[in-house]
Order: C-alpha cells, then structure tokens, then sequence
C-alpha cells in the first residue's frame, strides 16, 4: 500500500479502493498513513451477505475468541455446509454431532431471514426449515429435549412468518409440552413457549385461546424476571 502511494504521487486521476467494511476497518488500523492520504469515504450499506461471523455458528463459539477492536471473523456459508457435508460422509447421518450442527445452521439462516441479510429469501427460507427437519430428527432419536424444544420453536416461527399456521401450531404445542415436562414451572423459557403459541392463535383471531396462554406467560415472567 505505501509503494503504491509513493509510485501512484503524480497520477492525474482519481482513484477508487471498492473495499468490504471489513477490510477498511484493517486498513485504518494496519496502514494508518496509506489510510490518511484518502480524500473522502464513500459507505454503501446493505445487510446481503454470504458470510457468517465464525461466533455465530454455535460449534466454534468456544474455539473462537473476538477482539472488540477488530472488525469480526467471517465464514463463508459454503464453508459451513462443507464442514456439515463432510461430517456427514466421514461420520454418518446418525452422528450426534450433526444434530448441533444442523440446528447451528437452521438457526443461522433463521436470522438472516428475519434481519432482511439472505440473498435469495426463498432459497434461505427453504434450507432452514430442511436443517431444522434434520436436527429434531436427529435430536429425536438422541432424546434432547431442550435441544429438540428449541428446534421445533425454530421450525414453527419458519411456517408461522410464511402464514402456514397449520403447519406450525403441533410444533408450538409440542416445544410447549416439552417445556412443562423438563422445565422448572417458573422457568422464562416456558414464558416464551406459551407466547409462541399465543402469539399464532392471536394471528388467526383464536382471541379466546390465546388470552389464557398470554396470562400465563406474564404470570411466569413476574415470578422469574426482575
């Protein structure tokens, strides 16, 4: 970068570094005076992305530490459906730890869905409720039941934002029931499986089964939370 600056002094023209976030970040800090010869900075911002900060994918949490003061870690989409794809093959379907690893890339793709980040929605959409299928499958068979209470919560907002009601009500009354067979009765996340359930009978003007769910939920929470 300083050579180009010194061999690029008497250029007549004005030239454009496109860059990520990302990388800007790294040369404001690295090459602090190439960074102070820039006449102006141009953001575009856009939330489309096929990279994933390597902390959001569950497995690698504990293997990654991030500094605050660096620009995050990131993993290309591709890269994770590789890891599972080999893990896969190298391990067989019925691995146990793919029932992480599905569930990590269900919930991964749930979120860019709901923050507007997915390329292709459809695409996305349909991926994480096929990772989902996988992982209460698997999480089934392993007998997890948290595990396989938060997969079903996952898999039935999935149908719930795509207005498949029918679809996502056994899955909500299933997490719920897992709830209140493996949960403290005061427990928060019982208040949120009960507000799940309320909140797709509210959708459908069911007022009348919904409001009991909600009395509940607040009920949990006033004992549980601050």
């Amino acid at each position: 970068m300083q050579w180009t600056r010194e061999a690029l002094r008497e250029f007549p023209f004005s030239i454009v570094l496109w860059v990520t976030r990302q990388i800007e970040i790294l040369i404001s800090n690295e090459s602090p005076d190439f960074w102070s010869w820039r006449k102006g900075v141009f953001r575009f911002n856009t939330k489309k992305t096929a990279a994933v900060p390597k902390t959001e994918f569950e497995p690698f949490r504990s293997l990654v530490e991030e500094d605050d003061r660096e620009p995050p870690s990131l993993i290309p989409l591709e890269d994770l459906q590789d890891l599972i794809a080999r893990t896969e093959q190298k391990k067989g379907l019925q691995d146990p730890s793919l029932a992480s690893l599905y569930a990590s890339m269900g919930k991964i793709y749930y979120r860019r869905i709901k923050s507007g980040e997915c390329e292709n929605f459809q695409q996305e959409y349909e991926l994480a409720i096929e990772y989902f299928k996988k992982a209460i499958a698997l999480q089934q068979e392993l007998d997890v039941e948290l595990a396989l209470s938060s997969s079903l919560n996952y898999l039935a907002g999935l149908y719930y934002f795509q207005g498949r009601y029918s679809e996502a009500e056994p899955l909500y009354l299933q997490a719920l029931e897992i709830g209140r067979r493996s949960l403290p009765e005061d427990h928060p996340s019982l208040a949120t499986h009960l507000n799940n359930l309320a909140e797709l009978y509210r959708s459908q003007s069911r007022y009348s089964e919904a409001e009991p769910l909600y009395l509940q939920a607040v009920e949990i929470d006033r004992r549980s939370l601050p």
